[in-house]
C-alpha cells in the first residue's frame, strides 16, 4: 500500500533514473520502502516503480517488483480475501513462498487470467507484466478507492498514482484541457476518466487497460459495473430481513479491514454514517477502539456530537479544535497534494484528521460511502421531481419552448431563477426516469450562462456519468444512487479523502465500499432505504439498535469552513495575489472582463454563485503551482 508508477516507452529512450525519479515524487505515499525494475525488450523499454507503507511487511524480493513464472507485479493497496484465495489455489497444488499480496495476485492471474479480479474483494490498483505475452494490464477496484492516472501519446504510455509523479518524465505534456476545465467550474472537480490535462487520464472504477507490446493497441475493460446490480429485480424480502442481511454484511465489512490486529484510528463525526462503523468495531473489539474528531473554532462543528457519540459507545476518543490559521493554511498546500484543481472546501478538515490520525497511527477507517448507497442524497432531487410530475404529461412538450423563452429573457441579475426554469424546460420528459435523469444532471451543475462567459475559448461538452442511460432503473432513487456512485463519490468524496491521506502517508479502510455490501444495497427494495421523506432508513434502523435515538437523531452538520467568511476577511490577500488582472490573464484561459465583474458582484456580497469564486481561486494556485515551473 503506497504508490506505483512507470511507463512503456516504445522509443526506447526512458532510463532506469527517470524511473527512480518518478517514485521519489510520491515517496509521501509510502515512505517505508521503495522497489523498482527497468527492462530494456525489444519492443520497448518499460519501466515498474512502486513505494510502499509497510503494514504487515516488505516485498521480499526487496528493491525488485515480485515475480512469479512469466509475471511481474507492483500493487498500491490491499486485498482482504487472501486466505479464501489461497485456499482455492491450494486446491491445485500451487505453493507459496511468502503468501504476500502480490504473490497470491499473481498465482490467482496465473491460474484465472482477468478474470481473477472477480475473486478479490479489496482496494487497490494492480499492475501486471506478462513478459511471455508482452502484455501489461493495470486493473483499478470496483469502488475507485485507489487512484491511477495514465498519460498516452506518440509512443509514450505513462501511468502513475498521482500525477506529479508523470511530470517527471521529460516526454510528459502540461497542456491544460480547456474541456476537462469546463466540468471542473461546473462540480468543483474533474470526473473520470478525464483530467486536467490533454492525453491524460484516470481509469474508471471496475475498469482496466491492456496494453499489448506488439500491436501498441490500449483497450479499456469494465469487469464491474454498479449499475447492472440495480437493474437487477429486487430481493423479495421483508424490511427485517433486509436489515439483517445489511447488518451481517457491515459486520463482515468491518471485520475484513480489522482483521490482523494492526492498531487503527477511526474517524468519527457523530452522524449516522461514522457511528455506525465505531459502534460495530468497538463491539467485536476486545479493547477500546481510538477514535478521532477535528473541530473548528469557527463555521460547522461536529466535535460535541461526535464526543457524546463517543462517551456512550466507550471508545478511547481524541478531540482537536483547529484554529482558523491551521485551517487557513492548508488552502494554499491543496494544490499540491490534489495535483489538479479540486474546489471541495471539506478537503480542509480531511487533511486534518488525517495529519491527526497519523501522529498516533499509520492505518485509518473513514466511513465514505453511506450515503451514496442507502439513499442519503435522494431527498431534494425527489421533491423537484414530485413537483414535476404535478405537470400533466400531455403539456410537457408544449411548455417546454414557453419555459426556455422565458429563461433566456430573465436578467442575469436574477441567476438563481433563470437558472431554475432552464433546468425545468430541460428537464421535462413523460419519461419520468428520463426526467429525473435531467434534473439531477442540470441541478449538480453551475449555470450555462456563467460558463459561456466565463471562458476566452468556447469548449465542448464531455461526457460524464451522469449522462448515463436511464434505461433499466427501477425508480429515481436507484438511478441517483448509481449515477452518484459512479461519479460523485469516486472523484470527489473518495479523491478527497485518498490525497488527504496519501499526504500525511496514512491508509484508509473504507468499510462502507465493499462490495459485497455495495451490491446489496442495490438490490434490496429501494423503500427501505428511501420513503419519500428520509434517506438511510435501513442504516439509520441499525445505528438505534446500538445508540439512542435521541443521541443521533438530528441535522447533518459536516464540516464547513465559513470559506466566504475567509476570503472577505482573513484571506483577502489570496484575491490580491492570484485574482489580480495579471494573474488571470496568464493562465490564458478566462474572460478577464467577465473575471473581473465576477469579483466585483462578489466583494460586494451580491454574487448568488459564490462558490464560482472559491473554485476560481483554487484553480489560480493550482496554476501558480503547477504551470509555471
Amino acid at each position: 500500500m503506497g504508490g506505483i508508477a512507470g511507463y512503456i516507452d516504445f522509443h526506447k529512450k526512458t532510463r532506469e533514473d527517470t524511473l527512480r525519479k518518478m517514485i521519489e515524487e510520491i515517496h509521501h505515499r509510502g515512505p517505508d520502502c521503495q522497489m523498482h525494475e527497468h527492462l530494456e525488450l525489444s519492443e520497448a523499454h518499460i519501466g515498474m516503480g512502486q513505494t510502499d507503507l509497510s503494514i504487515h511487511e516488505t516485498n521480499p524480493n526487496g528493491k525488485k517488483p515480485f515475480h512469479y513464472k512469466s509475471l511481474s507485479i507492483i500493487l498500491d493497496g490491499e486485498i482482504y480475501n487472501l486466505k479464501e484465495i489461497k485456499a482455492l489455489l491450494n486446491d491445485s497444488d500451487d505453493h507459496f513462498a511468502s503468501y504476500s499480496d502480490s504473490e497470491i495476485i499473481l498465482c490467482a492471474f496465473e491460474k484465472w487470467g482477468v478474470e481473477f479480479i472477480h475473486k478479490l474483494n479489496g482496494i487497490y490498483v494492480i499492475v501486471i507484466f506478462d513478459s511471455k505475452k508482452e502484455k501489461l494490464y493495470i486493473f483499478r477496484d470496483r469502488p475507485g478507492v485507489r487512484p491511477l492516472y495514465y498519460f498516452w501519446k506518440d509512443g509514450i504510455f505513462l501511468f502513475a498514482s498521482e500525477i506529479k509523479s508523470l511530470h517527471v518524465h521529460p516526454d510528459f505534456k502540461r497542456d491544460i484541457d480547456v474541456d476537462a476545465l469546463s466540468l471542473y467550474f461546473n462540480y468543483g472537480y474533474i470526473p473520470a476518466p478525464h483530467s486536467i490535462f490533454e492525453r491524460t487520464y484516470k481509469i474508471e472504477s471496475g475498469k482496466y487497460l491492456k496494453m499489448d507490446l506488439k500491436s501498441r493497441n490500449l483497450s479499456n475493460e469494465s469487469y464491474w459495473n454498479i449499475e447492472d446490480y440495480y437493474h437487477r429485480e429486487k430481493y423479495d424480502i421483508g424490511f427485517d430481513e433486509a436489515k439483517e442481511k445489511v447488518h451481517e454484511l457491515m459486520v463482515s465489512s468491518c471485520n475484513y479491514r480489522m482483521e490482523g490486529n494492526v492498531p487503527v484510528g477511526i474517524t468519527l463525526s457523530g452522524g449516522y454514517d461514522s457511528t455506525a462503523i465505531a459502534a460495530i468495531i468497538q463491539k467485536n473489539w476486545t479493547e477500546k477502539i481510538k477514535t478521532f474528531t477535528i473541530g473548528f473554532e469557527e463555521g460547522g462543528n461536529e466535535a460535541p456530537f461526535a464526543r457524546e457519540t463517543a462517551r456512550f459507545l466507550g471508545t478511547d476518543h481524541t478531540e482537536y479544535i483547529c484554529t482558523t490559521e491551521e485551517a487557513q493554511k492548508i488552502i494554499q498546500e491543496l494544490a499540491y497534494y490534489y495535483d489538479e484543481p479540486f474546489a471541495d472546501d471539506s478537503a480542509i478538515p480531511t487533511m486534518l484528521v488525517s495529519r491527526l490520525i497519523k501522529t498516533h497511527f499509520d492505518l485509518a477507517v473513514f466511513a465514505d460511502g453511506g450515503d451514496h448507497i442507502f439513499a442519503g442524497r435522494v431527498g431534494v432531487l425527489y421533491n423537484n421531481q414530485r413537483l414535476l410530475n404535478h405537470i400533466p404529461g400531455a403539456i410537457k412538450g408544449p411548455i417546454r419552448p414557453i419555459l426556455n423563452l422565458l429563461a433566456n429573457i430573465t436578467p442575469v441579475s436574477l441567476p438563481q431563477m433563470k437558472h431554475k426554469i432552464r433546468s425545468i424546460a430541460r428537464s421535462l420528459n413523460q419519461n419520468e426516469l428520463v426526467q429525473a435523469g435531467n434534473l439531477f444532471r442540470y441541478s449538480c451543475g453551475f449555470p450555462d450562462f456563467y460558463l459561456k462567459n466565463f471562458f476566452s475559448h468556447t469548449s465542448q461538452r464531455l461526457s460524464t456519468p451522469l449522462d448515463g442511460n436511464t434505461e433499466g432503473f427501477q425508480n429515481e432513487c436507484d438511478l441517483v444512487e448509481a449515477f452518484e456512485f459512479n461519479m460523485h463519490l469516486p472523484d470527489c468524496i473518495i479523491a478527497k479523502v485518498e490525497h488527504a491521506n496519501s499526504a500525511a502517508s496514512l491508509f484508509a479502510r473504507e468499510p462502507y465500499l465493499d462490495h459485497r455490501l455495495v451490491e446489496l444495497a442495490a438490490q434490496i427494495p429501494s423503500e427501505y432505504k428511501f420513503d419519500g421523506t428520509t434517506g438511510k432508513l435501513i442504516l439509520k434502523s441499525i445505528v438505534h439498535d446500538y445508540v439512542p435515538r435521541d443521541l443521533i437523531d438530528r441535522p447533518k452538520t459536516g464540516f464547513t469552513p465559513p470559506i466566504n467568511q475567509w476570503l472577505r476577511g482573513d484571506l483577502r490577500y489570496l484575491f490580491d495575489e492570484y485574482l489580480n488582472d495579471k494573474a488571470i490573464e496568464q493562465s490564458g484561459v478566462f474572460n478577464s472582463a467577465y473575471i473581473k465583474k465576477m469579483l466585483e458582484l462578489y466583494a460586494n456580497g451580491k454574487l448568488y454563485y459564490s462558490t464560482f469564486i472559491w473554485r476560481l481561486l483554487v484553480f489560480q494556485i493550482w496554476f501558480s503551482q503547477w504551470m509555471k515551473k
